[in-house]
């Protein structure tokens, strides 16, 4: 149940932030949360939340949010591992859009960022690594 409602923290966070950053408290914004809510990936149980919050670093990701561009070495290796992590446990499903979105982001890293990407794969355990493999290879 813990790992649940962390889930669904994490998510209700990252739909504030995508669809009423107006609705932060005053002074607050989504760049000074962003860093934070990154290191809270992965996601662990919940495959319905999955979709929202992988969507999310998807927008990020693909309109190269300044916030993730400007830290870029470290929170794209991380967000791979994080994909992979949600592969892995089933957190996002290959038949949702979200898996294939999320497949060719990692594709691109691959091809223009072999070392980053070669980096990321390193630090996952071998059930992930295969799931990454797999992903691509469709």
């Amino acid at each position: 149940d813990y790992l649940t409602c962390t889930d669904n923290a994490i998510s209700a966070i990252a739909k504030i932030m995508r669809h009423r950053a107006e609705a932060l408290p005053a002074g607050v914004t989504k760049e000074q949360i962003l860093p934070r809510w990154i290191q809270w990936l992965p996601l662990h149980e919940d495959d319905e939340e999955g979709e929202h919050v992988y969507g999310f670093v998807c927008d990020l990701l693909e309109n190269n949010d300044p916030t993730i561009m400007a830290n870029s070495s470290t929170v794209i290796p991380h967000l791979i591992k994080c994909f992979a992590h949600a592969f892995n446990h089933a957190l996002l499903k290959e038949e949702k859009p979200t898996y294939a979105r999320a497949v060719v982001i990692i594709a691109q890293v691959q091809q223009n960022a072999a070392d980053m990407f070669n980096l990321c794969c390193s630090g996952l355990d071998p059930d992930e690594l295969k799931c990454l493999h797999k992903a691509l290879s469709i």
